[in-house]
């Protein structure tokens, strides 16, 4: 519907993010292991997991960049934003 009304937006698409606390974080070898399957390894890279710093960084690029038209972050551009954002502090 926002590509048909033409509204500017960016549209940050995270799978899961990892909140506080230990129990989140359980998962984090079996994406690791998904990463290392030639067969799982596309999805389990689009479908990875976001830190909340990840997260905020994604939201502070948005907000910095506004867009033209209608753009997708998605969960492998959340991780390289969070790097380059990283980087220019």
């Amino acid at each position: 519907m926002i590509r048909q009304c033409e509204i500017p937006a960016t549209l940050i698409r995270p799978w899961y993010v990892l909140g506080p606390g230990l129990w989140p974080y359980a998962i984090l070898p079996v994406y690791w292991i998904l990463e290392k399957l030639a067969k799982t390894r596309e999805s389990a890279e689009r479908l990875g997991l976001v830190t909340i710093s990840q997260m905020l960084s994604a939201l502070v690029w948005s907000v910095e960049n506004p867009p033209t038209g209608v753009q997708t972050v998605d969960v492998p551009r959340i991780h390289e934003l969070s790097r380059t954002l990283s980087l220019r502090r």
